[in-house]
């Protein structure tokens, strides 16, 4: 077994205003080598199937307890997509380990004076006097004026588990304000089961002009318009599977699914949600908006989701259990949630 690091000379505020540099600056790479990293942060080669490239890379020194996060400067900062994989990198996370398989712990001080062997409500107490907006769940995370703060617990509450420290992706820019155009969640709602053809179908979505995106109405399918406006319809045959013979019917809208910003590169969904969610909610304010309990709810390490049954619509919302936040919202066709939604 490895004998533990000494503790670094950088302490974690030095290494917290590294945060939004450049990889190739002196002082990144000083702080590399000072916990024993030779190696230049790079992309990583795409790999099929993959229509899309990794835009970050990720250099750990399991013998120090520490692990820096890079990001491509034109995929961070939602420049022109043209200018990716062209510019530097920039140290956009850093995390710190203390109770992590295969790592041994951080021996510098933690941010903000916490320590490894500080249980949840300690951490809480500590932070009560940060200027930040919390966030509560299995991780708790801070917002902070500056960068987002993640603290994992070890099992048991026996201590702190890993420190995260992040910069938020940007948001991409508005170039327009289309609020106006966009439909409101009572609209919306009531096209579940229409077709393309339908009126209702063409009054709603008439504002956004949906002709020139070149969709095809009458097959089965999903029509994206998560790069323009954050959403995406999904058409789905309107027969039960077990139908004989086929019905000819042309297919209808199974679900409305819209998107944070960024999540998928997406431009996110400006408009209404149902139930007047938000992309920021935190868990405890999404189930308080509901004012019910889910009819199933799964979660999982990094991510999880929960849903409800109504009248018009089922209800599924996918949130983040890294970050706290609401990733997608769906609203599905009665009767088609295993259909329109992968679990």
């Amino acid at each position: 077994m490895s004998l533990p690091a000494a503790p670094p000379d950088m302490s974690a505020a030095d290494l917290l205003r590294l945060l939004g540099l450049d990889s190739t600056q002196a002082t990144v790479r000083f702080a590399l080598a000072e916990f024993g990293i030779m190696s230049v942060p790079a992309l990583p080669a795409p790999e099929p199937p993959a229509d899309e490239p990794e835009w970050f890379d990720w250099l750990i020194s399991g013998r120090n307890g520490i692990e820096f996060g890079f990001e491509d400067q034109a995929y961070f900062l939602a420049q022109d997509p043209k200018l990716r994989g062209s510019g530097p990198l920039l140290l956009t996370q850093l995390c710190f380990y203390c109770d992590y398989p295969g790592v041994q712990p951080y021996q510098g001080e933690l941010p903000f004076g916490l320590l490894r062997t500080d249980t949840r409500a300690v951490v809480r107490r500590k932070l009560q006097s940060v200027d930040a907006r919390r966030r509560l769940y299995v991780r708790d995370v801070w917002d902070m004026p500056r960068m987002r703060m993640i603290v994992a617990y070890a099992p048991d509450d026996a201590g702190i588990a890993s420190i995260l420290c992040l910069l938020p992706i940007r948001p991409w820019p508005v170039t327009q304000d289309t609020t106006n155009l966009l439909p409101r969640p009572a609209q919306l709602a009531g096209l579940l089961g229409q077709t393309a053809t339908s009126t209702m179908f063409r009054q709603v979505f008439a504002p956004l002009g949906p002709e020139p995106f070149g969709f095809d109405g009458s097959r089965v399918g999903k029509w994206n318009f998560r790069h323009a406006y954050g959403f995406e319809l999904s058409f789905v045959d309107p027969s039960p599977d077990d139908a004989d013979p086929p019905t000819d019917e042309p297919p209808v809208i199974g679900s409305i699914r819209f998107y944070r910003d960024r999540d998928l590169d997406a431009y996110g969904w400006k408009g209404e949600l149902p139930f007047a969610l938000d992309f920021n909610d935190s868990h405890d304010i999404l189930f308080e908006k509901l004012g019910q309990p889910p009819a199933e709810q799964r979660d999982s390490d990094l991510h999880g989701f929960a849903l409800w049954h109504f009248p018009q619509f089922t209800l599924h919302v996918f949130y983040s259990n890294l970050e706290n936040l609401l990733r997608r919202v769906t609203l599905i066709k009665p009767g088609l949630w295993e259909s329109a939604v992968e679990s």
